[in-house]
């Protein structure tokens, strides 16, 4: 009854008919979702920049709060950053879905995809600030 229930109230969780019941081609859906909001987040960033450093919106480290011009360039490349890697994931997402990988691999390689791209994004951002501002 309850998953009944769960099938109406979200139909699209229902992937069957789209996807042709295929387990590694329902695994991609959440990859497209992810990378869709990433998508969404880094054009957001680009279009409405925070002002002004703040607590809540951005990207916030120590070095990007270091000073206004630092934080400018921080909002700036993480957005940009932010997309790249939503494409990145997307290409992916396709690729795996191309290869028909077995069902422990698709997970495994969509979760270290997304904490390797994060991982590349601080990094990469922290070095330009580092090499951008340095510490007097």
């Amino acid at each position: 009854m309850l998953r009944h229930a769960r099938f109406e109230l979200f139909p699209f969780v229902n992937y069957h008919c789209a996807l042709n019941g295929s387990k590694t081609k329902r695994m991609i859906l959440p990859q497209l979702l992810v990378t869709a909001v990433f998508l969404l987040c880094g054009l957001i960033m680009m279009r409405f920049p925070p002002k002004k450093i703040n607590p809540l919106y951005g990207y916030r480290t120590l070095a990007s709060m270091r000073n206004e011009e630092a934080w400018q360039f921080a909002q700036k490349l993480c957005a940009r950053r932010f997309v790249l890697l939503s494409l990145f994931s997307a290409v992916l997402a396709v690729f795996v879905w191309l290869a028909d990988l077995q069902e422990p691999w698709v997970p495994l390689v969509m979760l270290a995809s997304l904490i390797g791209g994060f991982i590349y994004l601080f990094r990469t951002v922290e070095k330009k600030l580092a090499r951008r501002f340095p510490q007097a």
